[in-house]
Formats: structure tokens, sequence, C-alpha cells
């Protein structure tokens, strides 16, 4: 529990969720209406490098309800069958060579970078010590994010190929909008700088280039 209120607060202090109440006065709303559902909640930890420790609530959308259904299985049916597909390690393999350089991003709270529409907020609300609170922005758990994460993505890398391709620097082709990926191979040092490929799956990115000079740029 003591992990679970440190988390919270600071959900709280950054804007991501906020109390049931207060939603409401901002849809200007009765103060009675009630939440669509209340999700279950868990915390996933983890370590990180140099040893921090890092807690995640996550939300549990998967959990049926009284009709056998979940949240998750019912945003599936409705939006049909939408693939999020990733680079892997095959693509990285491809892009380096012995005298590769590469680069890493990882994107903080990246789901939680995505606002949900006041309509869909209804369905992200927890209680937690006895108070309803409700996620404005995207949380761990919800099966529709993944997808929505790795084409913000994939619209960051593609704006950062054409803005180096605009400085006259040499580029391997990004992901395409439907998130498939091109073995982009490293051209020989000789035949000048070249940033060989840019990857991503979801809010971890990767660049690779010929040379310090390109991967660094």
């Amino acid at each position: 529990p003591d992990t679970v209120d440190a988390e919270i607060q600071r959900l709280l202090d950054k804007g991501y969720i906020c109390p049931w109440s207060q939603l409401l006065n901002e849809l200007e709303l009765p103060l009675d209406t009630e939440p669509d559902v209340i999700l279950p909640i868990g915390v996933l930890t983890k370590m990180e490098t140099g040893g921090r420790v890092k807690h995640r609530v996550l939300l549990d959308p998967s959990r049926e309800n009284s009709d056998g259904l979940s949240l998750n299985e019912s945003a599936k049916q409705a939006l049909g069958d939408l693939p999020t597909r990733y680079a892997n390690i095959d693509f990285a393999a491809a892009a380096v060579n012995s005298r590769s350089w590469i680069w890493r991003a990882d994107f903080e709270d990246s789901y939680m970078q995505i606002p949900l529409a006041r309509s869909c907020c209804r369905f992200a609300v927890i209680r937690w010590r006895g108070q309803l609170l409700v996620y404005k922005r995207g949380a761990y758990g919800h099966a529709t994010l993944p997808r929505a994460q790795q084409t913000i993505t994939v619209a960051i890398m593609r704006a950062t190929v054409r803005r180096m391709q605009q400085a006259d620097l040499s580029c391997g082709t990004p992901p395409a909008w439907d998130h498939t990926n091109t073995f982009c191979y490293p051209r020989a040092a000789h035949w000048g700088h070249k940033h060989t490929a840019v990857m991503c799956l979801l809010d971890d990115v990767a660049g690779f280039g010929n040379s310090e000079r390109a991967a660094s740029f």
C-alpha cells in the first residue's frame, strides 16, 4: 500500500490523474454521476540500470465483468484487428557493422503523454483509499494503447529522419505508418557519413550510424 500511495501521489502531482469529482466539475456533470467502470489495479516493480527500483501502477481492464466481457475485449471487438508491429533484433543486426555507432532514447511516462478523450475517462477510474480517481491520460493495461504509442513514436521517428535528410545527412528508410520496418544496411565508411537506420519499440528508440558523427547528429 505504501508503494501505491507514493505512485498515486506522483500521478496526481503530474496531473495524469485527478479525483473523479474534479473531472465531473470540468465536464459540468452532476456530482452524483457514477463512472461506467471501476478498474482493479496492480503494481509492477522492476530494477533499472544503476540499481534504481521503479514501481508502476497498472490497471486491469482485462478483468471480466458480470457479463463475462472485459473492457479490453470490448475495445478489440469495436476496433477490429489493428496489428501493432515492432522492430526485432534482426533489423538491428542488419543495421550495424564493426564500425557502427548506436544511440538510444527512452520516453518518460510515454503512455501518460497521450491525453484521453473526455468521453473515455469514465472507463479509466480506480478506487484507492476510499476515493475515486480518474486517469486523464493513457495508463498501462489498456489493450489499445500499444498501437497508439507505436504510431506516435513512428511519427516522431519519421519526422526526425526527414529533418536529418533536410540537413543533408544520408539516412536509411524509417518505419512505415503501418509500423513495418525495412532492412537498412550500413554503407562502407569511405562512402561518407550515413545514419543507417532508426527503429522503435513503444517508448524505446534506437538509431544506428556508420560513424560517430552520423550517430551523434
